[in-house]
């Protein structure tokens, strides 16, 4: 998506990819926990 239309965009992918840094070990830790 052009940024002229969604300045935020950038930002936007900034947090999606701290959001995923933050869940998938938790996920990961999770499906670990119950498969144990």
């Amino acid at each position: 998506m052009p940024d002229a239309l969604h300045p935020n965009a950038a930002g936007m992918a900034k947090l999606a990819d701290c959001v995923n840094t933050v869940l998938m070990p938790l996920l990961a830790n999770r499906s670990i926990g119950s498969a144990a």
